[in-house]
């Protein structure tokens, strides 16, 4: 068989066949493994089962190995974050394995295979570091970086398929990864637009009426929804400060009054900031409120709500145009975005550091993240969780 025919149609077409299969059963393993321990186990037999299946078809058909590390780039940036970076590790183990317990040729030597899988590695793990990880089109970057680097590295040992093709084999390479990047992409689009839509559909007729936020029902149904899903939930977890002592000073009509306007804000600022897909507010109980930000950085999540708490601080709260009252919140956050943490486990995440938060000081924003094991631990007894 031709090898541009196999490099640009027949290994993209399957490669991208298995990491649509990868997301079906994985998001069906969810449910039948919730423990890590399972999850990797299982996940790490079927991968070595598709990535034998790669491998032997591309030494059958070129006699050298291409894409080999696509499975698990993408398993790593879309499904398992924490699994991916072990699969990433351990491939160029299981490619040895397959090669000299099977047969297979290859021209690349055993150093190379080895050199190349840390190479693979320390790039992804550097990508994974930078704040490139949340913009648009950086993972299909990192992905063609990838693959060129996998090219240019083994270079010596696959040139002889240059003899076979008109075109430049790398150039050939690069294309039948740009295949595979963009088809999944028309994919993964079609399953958050579906996602999005159910989201909508649960949204539509569930909101608090006092505050015009989602309700307690909504977010349940969200959480239920998004279970099994692959989706980058950032939680922030908001408290008012001695909201009882508005109550108790101004009568509980007032504080309703507090408790709507201060939503209405909270949502205006958030919009001028974010598109409003990005965002959604849950009443969780009380003056306590749960946020969902969509495709955001922790980081991206605690500007924009320490922007809010500054311009709340500065202008308080307007119930008339007699009566200004004064209000401030504390705020956790903690985000979901190694899949393997199902939401739940983020929302209890996110409200021990709103804990902390109100129990050293109010008036702050905490990140789960920067709160140490032994502070974690005390906090999440003490709020009885």
């Amino acid at each position: 068989m031709n090898a541009a025919i196999v490099i640009v149609l027949i290994l993209p077409v399957l490669v991208v066949s298995l990491v649509i299969t990868v997301d079906t059963v994985f998001r069906t393993l969810k449910q039948w493994f919730p423990k890590f321990e399972s999850q990797l186990g299982v996940i790490t037999f079927l991968y070595f089962v598709y990535l034998y299946i790669l491998i032997a078809l591309s030494t059958y058909l070129l006699g050298e190995i291409i894409f080999e590390y696509t499975l698990a780039l993408f398993i790593a940036h879309y499904f398992f974050k924490k699994i991916g970076k072990i699969l990433l590790a351990i491939t160029p183990f299981f490619i040895l394995l397959s090669v000299h317990t099977s047969g297979m040729l290859t021209n690349t030597s055993n150093w190379n295979i080895l050199l190349l899988g840390l190479l693979q590695l320390v790039l992804y793990l550097i990508y994974n570091e930078t704040p490139l990880v949340k913009k648009k089109w950086s993972f299909e970057i990192l992905f063609l970086l990838t693959t060129y680097v996998s090219i240019y590295f083994r270079w010596n040992d696959i040139k002889n398929l240059q003899n076979e093709l008109i075109l430049d084999v790398r150039l050939l390479t690069l294309l039948g990864a740009l295949i595979i990047v963009s088809v999944f992409n028309v994919y993964y689009n079609m399953r958050e637009k579906e996602v999005r839509h159910h989201r909508e559909v649960i949204l539509q007729s569930k909101k608090d009426l006092l505050t015009g936020s989602y309700n307690f029902t909504a977010l349940n149904e969200v959480i239920e929804l998004l279970k099994n899903e692959s989706v980058n939930v950032v939680v922030g977890m908001i408290d008012l400060d001695l909201f009882k002592t508005i109550n108790d000073e101004h009568g509980h009509l007032v504080g309703n009054i507090v408790l709507k306007e201060f939503i209405d804000v909270l949502r205006g600022q958030l919009s001028l900031k974010i598109d409003a897909t990005q965002f959604e507010i849950y009443r969780f109980g009380g003056e306590e409120f749960c946020l969902f930000f969509y495709d955001l950085s922790e980081k991206e999540v605690f500007t924009l709500l320490d922007d809010f708490s500054i311009r709340l601080k500065e202008q308080g709260i307007i119930v008339d145009e007699d009566v200004r009252i004064d209000l401030t919140f504390s705020a956790g956050i903690a985000t979901n975005d190694d899949y393997e943490k199902d939401l739940l486990t983020t929302i209890e995440r996110a409200d021990t550091a709103c804990y902390y938060s109100k129990e050293f000081g109010r008036n702050q924003i905490t990140l789960y993240e920067k709160l140490d094991n032994k502070t974690r631990k005390n906090q999440h007894l003490e709020g009885n969780f």
